[in-house]
């Protein structure tokens, strides 16, 4: 059955999870792209500041990217080591598989740089959502078609429906409304998808176009960055409470350059009636000397002959500023939970170890939660991207993980365990298992192929041993199961 074309006001609708939290998500990016835009979002006209001092004020405005700093922390944390991989070679091998993992978006993205940017907006908005789409035609080496990603932003995702499905009650998507650019829509179902092009103005539908989805579901991939129990497809961003305070933190350095301002031009602060009158003297007829040597003179000799007004001590001002810097910074990281990253200007205030302790569990508890949704994510992509190149059960024999331990100390630790483990446990599955993850924990920049050729040569390195200890314990010069784990 083919669907019912949209006109360009039904199109334009958006659902009413995306109005709830649209301002939010807007205000997000702001602070996470920084510059300008967030700083006009940020600073506010005082009721008795003038349209050109407030203009003023704005554009010598700067901004601290706190915002992008926390972000960002979370995401090399999270992201510095690749995720610990196992893909069956009969996968690994595809000539599909490999140009998807070096180019996934048909911009010469690989795979881990998209997959890691994409966690990047999720820990700025709360969530971006990612769309597994597969062009016309069949994949070749020659025109390389297969199925590639296209990352959004939660703004972008107009509308979306879940519906349980009838035999196994799971949430399932089943309607996706997206804007890819100003002008371009596209909408998902499980029967069919179309794609609207606006005009210049915006007004009337260019050019229509629209397919069936033989895949019988909507292709597309919510990944949260922390769930939200009430939205789990949302999440929570990383910058809810600090966005907040980098506005408020904009806001005091402006102050502060005002500040500065008018310490260098005192005069600027005395109110004046005419040109050359002033409020207070408004009932005498003195005039006031202007030179070239300075904007106002005044007798020496005259007893209070200097106006009290002239002096303008900047040092309380400034002082009292920086320190409200310093405790709006701090507490925003905290509300991070990366206290333990901030160095306060204050050296003295030093940290006891149990502190540090507990803010690093906090650290880490925020990215295990992150590297779940990751993990989660990631395999929901290899499915619908199996789909669409007609491979059943892709993750079958498929393991996906990520280092939730986010402590050298703790991983060496491990390691050591493991390479202990491997005497004890006398088993040829199991230290085979142990030692591909040792090879992935000490080189984790290694390739799918050199993985899978170390997994080979494993395999085979014991199977030897195995049976040269079998024949000297047959020949009996030692004990098979003594020595087998050696």
């Amino acid at each position: 059955m083919a669907p019912t074309k949209l006109d360009v006001t039904t199109l334009k609708e958006t659902g009413a999870t995306h109005d709830r939290f649209i301002s939010d998500w807007l205000f997000y990016g702001k602070a996470f792209k920084a510059g300008t835009t967030f700083i006009e979002e940020v600073i506010f006209q005082h009721p008795s500041e003038t349209d050109a001092n407030y203009d003023t004020r704005v554009s010598e405005a700067f901004n601290f990217p706190y915002c992008q700093n926390i972000v960002s922390i979370y995401n090399y944390f999270l992201t510095e080591k690749k995720a610990i991989r196992e893909i069956p070679e009969e996968i690994a091998n595809r000539d599909d598989w490999k140009m998807f993992q070096e180019n996934c978006d048909y911009y010469g993205t690989n795979f881990d740089s998209f997959l890691s940017d994409a966690q990047k907006l999720a820990g700025a908005y709360g969530v971006s959502g990612i769309l597994v789409d597969q062009p016309e035609g069949s994949f070749n080496e020659d025109s390389g078609v297969y199925a590639y990603l296209s990352c959004y932003t939660p703004n972008n995702i107009l509308d979306w429906t879940f519906e349980r499905d009838f035999v196994t009650r799971r949430p399932v998507l089943t309607y996706l409304k997206l804007q890819e650019s100003d002008l371009v829509y596209l909408v998902w179902t499980r029967d069919s998808w179309e794609r609207y092009r606006l005009d210049d103005s915006g007004t009337i539908i260019e050019e229509y176009s629209t397919g069936d989805n033989r895949l019988d579901e909507v292709p597309f991939v919510f990944l949260p960055n922390i769930k939200d129990h009430e939205y789990p497809y949302l999440g929570v961003s990383d910058i809810v409470d600090a966005s907040l305070v980098n506005g408020s933190i904009v806001r005091t350095l402006s102050m502060g350059s005002e500040v500065m301002k008018l310490a260098g031009f005192p005069m600027l602060l005395y109110p004046y009636q005419t040109e050359n009158r002033h409020l207070e003297d408004s009932s005498t007829d003195e005039e006031i000397i202007v030179a070239e040597d300075s904007v106002l003179q005044f007798d020496p000799d005259t007893k209070n002959g200097k106006p009290s007004w002239l002096e303008s001590p900047v040092e309380p001002s400034i002082k009292a500023i920086l320190m409200w810097m310093d405790r709006l910074t701090e507490e925003m990281y905290r509300a991070a939970n990366l206290a333990g990253l901030h160095q306060n200007r204050d050296k003295s205030q030093t940290k006891s170890a149990t502190y540090l302790r507990y803010q690093f569990q906090q650290t880490n508890a925020v990215l295990s939660k992150k590297a779940d949704m990751l993990v989660e994510a990631e395999k929901r992509i290899y499915y619908l991207w199996g789909k669409w190149q007609s491979i059943d059960n892709i993750l079958d024999g498929m393991s996906i993980a990520r280092i939730k331990e986010f402590s050298i100390d703790a991983m060496q630790i491990e390691l050591q365990n493991m390479i202990e483990s491997m005497d004890a446990v006398y088993s040829s599955h199991f230290r085979t298992k142990m030692q591909k993850r040792i090879a992935k924990y000490t080189f984790p920049d290694l390739t799918d192929t050199n993985l899978a050729t170390i997994d080979t040569e494993v395999a085979a390195s014991l199977k030897l041993q195995e049976e040269t200890i079998k024949k000297e314990a047959e020949a009996g010069d030692i004990d098979f199961n003594d020595n087998l784990g050696e």
